[in-house]
């Protein structure tokens, strides 16, 4: 991967070569008889700059997740996790004076370890509609090839509200480099309060001779997601308990809309020192500027999956804290199959 300002010259070009990850996943319920799963992850990249330090970074990644319910009224996890990285330098220099000699360096080998926990909770409310209450939604999800075979005959809303808590110690990294986003990470203490929606269709089989083909018809559960769906880019998933791909399962329930939204507390901003300089601006003991506004964003996602034609993705971050729009992105994909 090469990372290049088209613009203007940037002393940080970098290459990333090679990148190797490697994802495991282990249920441990058989092994210890508790429902407990464990996952790693495991990472080397080499980086390789025109200008300043350049080097290699090995980093593990291991989560514990104890899933829980409550009856059927509640369900959610807690999890404990670790981030252990390696570097490794084979150029230290940070910056150089007029002369050529060198102001600053990084030593040649560094390292670090960020603990965490965290969990959440949530529970569902469900109501169930006949799909003669809603006669033009049930039009728009049976058109398509799938329609000549499947009806509607019920949706399903749900309205399910979730808490979230996330904590990442503190760790020194100032010895360490700084080549991407993901080397410079922040103590965490964090809550979250989320609500999601879903509407979902159950599908059953029109009578077989409708049409005169019925050697045709499929059964439900033959019947596969539409293909335009697997198109859209798959970096536009959040990085949430809540997935923008439609669940559908072998038994003839489709899921046709999805929003949520994500409004997290940061318990840290509430408690910091800080001073106000001449400006009336807050910074801190060291001199940097900072902010004790807890409400740091809010997050909107949401789906839209009418029938085999339409597919539509968008995604909102707000800084709260900042009052500016940090990513706003919009997916949309029609397809026919006339001609």
């Amino acid at each position: 991967l090469l990372q290049q300002n088209l613009t203007s010259n940037d002393d940080k070009v970098l290459q990333r070569l090679p990148y190797i990850s490697l994802n495991g996943y282990h249920p441990l319920e058989e092994v210890l008889g508790v429902n407990l799963r464990l996952t790693d992850q495991l990472k080397y990249t080499r980086f390789s700059r025109k200008e300043n330090y350049d080097g290699s970074k090995l980093e593990l990644y291991e989560k514990l997740t104890k899933p829980f319910y409550f009856g059927k009224y509640l369900e959610g996890s807690v999890y404990t996790d670790a981030r252990l990285t390696k570097y490794s330098l084979s150029n230290t220099v940070v910056s150089k004076d007029s002369n050529g000699q060198v102001e600053s360096s990084l030593p040649s080998s560094s390292d670090r370890l960020l603990p965490g926990i965290g969990g959440s909770v949530g529970t569902t409310f469900e109501k169930v509609v006949s799909s003669e209450a809603l006669p033009v939604l049930k039009y728009l999800g049976e058109l398509g090839q799938s329609g000549r075979y499947f009806e509607i005959a019920k949706f399903k809303h749900t309205l399910e509200p979730s808490l979230g808590y996330r904590f990442i110690a503190k760790a020194n990294q100032k010895d360490n480099p700084d080549f991407l986003d993901g080397d410079r990470l922040r103590n965490r203490n964090i809550g979250t309060i989320n609500l999601t929606q879903r509407w979902f269709a159950k599908l059953q089989g029109r009578d077989e001779n409708l049409y005169g083909e019925s050697d045709l018809a499929p059964r439900a559960e033959d019947v596969q997601p539409p293909s335009l769906l697997d198109s859209l880019e798959s970096d536009f998933m959040p990085n949430s308990s809540t997935s923008m791909t439609p669940i559908r399962d072998r038994s003839g329930i489709r899921e046709m809309a999805n929003f949520s939204i994500s409004q997290p507390y940061d318990f840290n901003r509430s408690r910091v020192d800080y001073t106000l300089n001449d400006r009336g601006q807050k910074i801190d003991q060291n001199g940097n500027y900072v902010s004790t506004f807890p409400w740091i964003a809010t997050k909107l996602t949401g789906s839209l999956f009418l029938n085999e034609y339409l597919a539509l993705r968008a995604r909102y971050d707000y800084n709260l804290e900042d009052s500016r729009i940090e990513t706003y992105k919009i997916d949309e994909q029609f397809t026919t199959k006339r001609g």
